[in-house]
């Protein structure tokens, strides 16, 4: 995955809240995945998103890349699958287009549109 897509998922933990470290990236994913596999308006920002990761990648074709590696849950894993068919996309294409939801909703505004329960998540993570 190019590097700048593994540094928005740490600067928006970071934002939701700055004791979070870099295992804040996998409740974070999880979370979005969850919203687009139950949410309408998640699947069709989803849908804008996979659109516009493509475009960037090619962009970023000499950027140096980053693996990011989580363990899952099987019963999380189907709803990965499940995403991934829907829209026809892998997984490298899924988490970079959630990582772009996660930036327009987190990192870009100067006030973070952020669900009240997702930064209380974070609190809980680092007490």
């Amino acid at each position: 995955m190019p590097a700048p897509m593994v540094e928005v998922l740490d600067l928006a933990a970071f934002t939701l809240n700055p004791a979070t470290t870099q295992s804040f990236r996998k409740p974070l994913l999880t979370y979005y995945i969850l919203q687009i596999a139950a949410d309408p308006v998640y699947r069709h920002r989803l849908q804008q998103k996979s659109t516009e990761y493509a475009s960037v990648r090619k962009q970023w074709r000499d950027i140096p890349t980053r693996r990011l590696s989580m363990k899952l849950s099987a019963q999380f894993y189907d709803n990965i699958e499940k995403v991934e068919r829907d829209f026809s996309l892998g997984r490298t294409e899924l988490v970079g287009s959630v990582s772009l939801m996660i930036k327009e909703d987190i990192v870009d505004p100067e006030k973070p549109n952020v669900v009240p329960h997702l930064r209380e998540f974070a609190q809980l993570m680092v007490a």
